[in-house]
Order: C-alpha cells, then structure tokens, then sequence
C-alpha cells in the first residue's frame, strides 16, 4: 500500500518529517515509471483512506497511514495544485487532523497553506485537533510548537478559540502567554481588551500579581498600535511605578521590537522622552566606558535615545516645535538645544525640499508657439523644413519636406531659446540634448539644499514624420517602450510633422505615399487616444501632439 511505499522509501524507520515523498532516499533511486506507478497509487490512497485520528492524536503514538497521507497532500499541493484544491469538504474532514498532527511538522509557507485550506473545508475538524494538540504541546514542552502555522487560519472563529483556550482554568501560564502574545502580534482586537482588562493600578502589593500585570503590558507594548500606547501612556502617568517597572520588564525585546515609536505623534515622543529622561537620566543609563555586557540599564538607555532620534527623524514642522519643548523641559542637557534642534530642522527642510521638475507644461506651451512661429504671417519658419526646387521657369516650383533631422534641430534650436528667454528654468541647469540622431531630451539640473549637485529632471520627445512606417506603432515600442522604460523618465512627448498637403508636389518622393489617409484634425484625435491609452497603463505619462507643417 502507499504507506508501506512510504516506509520503503525512507532510509530509517524514525524519518518522521513533513518532507515530500520526492524527498525521500528511495525515491532518488526508482526510474520514471515506477515513480508515475507510486504518484498514482498516492492519489488512489488520498481518495480512498483517511487519517484516523482517533489511533494517535494525543496518544504520543506513530500512524505512519497518516504520515504517508500528509506528505502524500504536501507532494500534490506543490506538483499538481488543482487535485488538493479542488477536493471536497469530505475529504478534509478525513485527512484536517493530520495536517496540524504531522510529527515535527516544520513552520515553512507550505504546511501554513495546506493547514488553511484543510481549515476552509473543516472547520470544526482542526479546531478540534488543536484543542487536543494545544492541550498535549502545554502539558509536554510547556509551551506551544504549532503558532506560527495558524497564520493563515485567523479569522473571528479561530481566534476566539484561541483565546478562550488561554483563558482556561488550569491552563499552562506559559502556553497561554505565548498563545496571547501570538494573537496581540495579530492585532487581535478581543485580545487587546481582554489584556487591557487585566492591567490596572496602582500595582498590587503580591508579587506574583505584580509580575502578570506587568507581563501583560509588555506584551501589548510590543504590538502597540496608536491607541494601546495612549492606554498604557495613561497608566504610567497614574502611577509611576508602573511605567518604571514596564520599562524594566520590557527593556530587552519588546521595545526593540516595537513600532509604536512610529505610530504615535511627534507631541507623544516628546512627552515619553521627557518622561524616560527624567526616570531614566543620561548619566545613570549609558553605555559604559570600555563596553561589556548588555545589562538593563544600557538597554534602557538606548530605547531612550532612540525615542528622541525617531522624533527628530519625522522631520516635520511640528517636529522642530517639540524637540525645542524638550530642551526648555531639560534645561540641564544644553546638547537637546545645541545638537538635537539643529539635527531636526536640518532633517525638517532636507524632507521638506523638492527636487527641481521639468514642467510638462512648460515645454508643451513652448511647442506650441512653435507652432505659431511656423505660419507666422511676417517671417513663416514653416519653409525651412521644406526643399524646393524654382530652376525650371515658368514651371511650377517643385516642394517636399526635409527629412525629420530637420524638424528636430528647428525643434530643439527653438526650445532651448523659448524656454531660457522666458527664465522658466531660473537657477537651474537646462540641457536640451538628442537621445539619438533625432529625439529631444530636455534635462534639468538642480541642487539640494546642502548645494549637491541631484539627478536630472528630464522629458524625451519623439519625433516623426507623417510618413514614417512606424508611425502607428512607435509611441508604445521607442518612446514608452525604450525611453520611459528604462531612462527613469517620467513624461513623453510624441510629436509629428504633419507635412500632407497640396504644395508637396515632388513626383519622385515615394515617401508622400505612406502617409495615412487623415485630416491633420483626424490625425490628432488619433493619436491623443493612443498617448490616453498608454499613460493609463503605465506610470508615466504620454503626450501626442501633432503639428501643422503645411506648406501654404
């Protein structure tokens, strides 16, 4: 039978892990069709028996049946998905008790998996497994072993059973710790009342009580959102041997582990280290000269200070106005208002300031009075982008546009003019340079606020005449495609010239052929739906603009 297979397969009779059976040494050694014969007698065995785990569970006995099963389910979760998740109710119910159940079962991704979708189907079935399995891992180790799978399972069911389980007369305290620090790291909303319900001051006079009291607000210390700190901030300013002995019970990896310090405000951060400050004062709670070992008071002096760095870090105006409330606090500690304050309104305008942008706008504006200057009544520029021959008299004088070399140094000589004249760019370096032969790269140069030199600002545009054979297609494969892509570019412009007209009478040019039949107004409707489309799916943004280089 398959988990005779199994047993075979293995190289000891006490290989009880949760590896698949590809894992296993006899595997390694069988040719294709053997292992296809025992895949298919695993399926077969899936189908038709189940775990029983009225045989072993709780019992500290070995099933090897249901071993074989499990590692039979994990093989198939990972080489054939589709057969483990589409499978019924019923057979979760078989087979849920081993999948929490399996002997040394390992805390990786995959059993997390398996053990959610087996809690999906079955409920009832694994909250009845890990009742006896929570009971059994308590009363053995003391402790729990299966937490860390259970992730995937927590919703409202499963956490309540959990923390009703906790709260169980005769339950082992130090399973049930770890059952509600599990359910506090999970932000569990009934775990936090409930631990919020056994905290209260003054402290008891018994030890014992003292000791739980504390132990539960360092757990919630250590997943503490916003709201729990402002609880347990109350609590200390009742009563200031509870925040003393918090800080000492929690010294270690609660606080370290914490994120509270970036949840609450920066008036909060202010408070609390003013609060640690005085509790806790430098000169006691520091560092020793010549090192050693990490004791409580080092521990606690470096949550301190790191109470301090994380508010000046938030580099905000409000920032500035409470580190200068701490130093008017603590007059005595002339380096808050020497070093500290000066830190935070460096770190405040540093994340305060704005890289230097070449405006989109700017440059579209400026391309437009390009287009004016093209068809300008007095001196029309429109002309130099067209070749004409006049050496045939009293014939008719014969025209067709210059490449798109041409275009593209009009272009590029009227934008770096335009905008410089109009000091759009004051203060700062504007480049206007070629990506390639034809295409415009505008960059912008600024400096930060310490005078360094930052990356550059820039917009790519593409140029292409109306007759180019990549027209319908160039602005998604170079300039998304090619430039935006890979350049860190944020804004593109596609610009064509749109030279179709009567006065293009050269009957040699081939290339007035493979301009799309389109008005010059169909052509822009065109293509600023194409430029909408794409921008939609990317994170930059794309600009068609098409421009009127008639020759009237």
């Amino acid at each position: 039978s398959w988990w005779r297979l199994n047993n075979a397969m293995c190289r000891y009779q006490e290989e009880l892990d949760d590896s698949k059976f590809e894992d296993l040494p006899g595997w390694k050694v069988i040719n294709e069709g053997t292992q296809n014969r025992i895949i298919e007698c695993g399926r077969k065995f899936l189908t038709e028996q189940e775990s029983k785990p009225e045989i072993w569970l709780g019992k500290g006995k070995i099933y090897f049946p249901a071993i074989a099963g499990y590692r039979a389910i994990k093989s198939f979760h990972e080489r054939e998905p589709e057969f483990i998740e589409k499978q019924t109710p019923e057979f979760w119910k078989r087979w849920a008790p081993i999948t929490l159940g399996m002997p040394l079962v390992s805390n990786d991704r995959e059993n997390g998996k398996i053990i959610a979708l087996a809690y999906k189907h079955a409920p009832n079935e694994v909250i009845a497994t890990l009742d006896v399995l929570i009971d059994n891992e308590a009363q053995r180790y003391n402790g729990l072993l299966i937490n860390d799978l259970l992730e995937d399972c927590l919703d409202e069911r499963m956490s309540k059973f959990l923390l009703d389980k906790a709260q169980q007369q005769g339950f082992s305290p130090k399973a049930a710790s770890e059952i509600i620090r599990f359910l506090l790291h999970h932000n569990d909303k009934a775990t936090k009342e409930y631990v919020k319900s056994k905290i209260q001051v003054p402290l008891p006079t018994g030890e014992q009580e003292k000791a739980e009291i504390i132990s539960s607000a360092a757990s919630l210390l250590q997943n503490a959102v916003r709201e729990d700190w402002e609880f347990l901030w109350d609590l200390i300013l009742k009563d200031n041997e509870f925040g003393r002995a918090l800080v000492f019970r929690a010294h270690d990896s609660p606080l370290r582990g914490s994120s509270v310090l970036q949840d609450i405000s920066e008036f909060q951060l202010a408070d609390l280290f003013i609060w640690l400050t005085k509790e806790f004062p430098p000169e006691e709670y520091k560092h020793p000269e010549g090192g050693g070992t990490v004791t409580p008071q080092i521990s606690i002096g470096d949550w301190r200070d790191a109470v301090i760095r994380g508010l000046m870090e938030k580099g905000t105006a409000e920032t500035c106005r409470q580190v200068e409330r701490v130093a008017n606090a603590l007059p005595q500690y002339k380096w808050i208002k020497q070093y500290t304050l000066i830190e935070a309104r460096r770190i405040t305008t540093q994340k305060s300031w704005q890289p230097p942008e070449v405006n989109k706008d700017s440059v579209l504006d400026s391309i437009a009075r390009f287009q004016q200057v093209l068809h300008s009544q007095q001196q029309p520029r429109v002309i130099r982008l067209w070749n004409q021959d006049r050496r045939r008299k009293k014939q008719p004088v014969i025209s067709w546009p210059k490449d798109e070399l041409d275009l593209s140094d009009e272009l590029a000589s009227h934008l770096n003019d335009d905008l410089k004249d109009r000091g759009i760019f004051v203060g700062r370096e504007m480049m206007v340079t070629r990506v390639n032969r034809l295409d415009i790269h505008i960059k912008v140069f600024g400096r930060d606020q310490l005078g360094r030199p930052t990356d550059p600002s820039k917009v790519i545009i593409e140029i292409k005449g109306c007759w180019h054979s990549e027209l319908d297609t160039a602005m998604e494969t170079q300039l998304a495609g090619r430039y935006l892509s890979t350049n860190g570019c944020h804004h593109g412009i596609y610009l064509i010239g749109w030279f179709n007209c009567d006065a293009w009478n050269d009957p040699s040019d081939s290339r007035k052929q493979k301009v799309p039949n389109l008005t010059l107004t169909q052509a822009k409707e065109k293509f600023e739906q194409q430029a909408e489309a794409l921008s939609a799916k990317h994170a930059f943004r794309v600009e068609s603009l098409v421009l009127n280089t008639e020759l009237l």
